[in-house]
């Protein structure tokens, strides 16, 4: 058994590790079903490796999670210093923006995701 394969086949089913080994997966199948040479035009299309290795990590060292006690994770903060730090000035401009731009106000945008129930149209 393989440690971090990028796709798996059990009988007719095929899945990969995410989008990227989906991506993986396609010259595979067209060799399957039309032979290395068809496999090789469409991992060139693709610009990927006729068959890349597993074992990779699928997570970027980049993104990875920073420490819960680090300040820049822990630190909050209000209206006035998003607004800012986003370009708009001022959270007033930043609501009036908002609701131009989506048609909707940010608390009934926020109520939509808060409950299962029928959401709230747009005013």
């Amino acid at each position: 058994m393989q440690a971090d394969p990028l796709f798996v086949r059990d009988g007719p089913v095929v899945t990969s590790a995410g989008v990227t080994a989906g991506i993986d997966l396609a010259p595979s199948l067209a060799e399957e079903d039309h032979g290395p040479d068809t496999a090789r035009e469409v991992a060139r299309q693709l610009v990927v490796f006729m068959a890349r290795p597993g074992g990779q990590s699928r997570f970027s060292a980049r993104f990875a999670a920073k420490r819960a006690d680090d300040s820049a994770v822990r630190r909050v903060m209000d209206a006035e210093e998003v607004a800012q730090l986003a370009g708009f000035g001022s959270s007033e401009t930043r609501r009036r923006v908002f609701q131009h731009r989506l048609g909707i106000a940010r608390t009934t945008y926020r109520a939509c995701f808060r409950s299962t129930a029928t959401a709230p149209s747009p005013s």
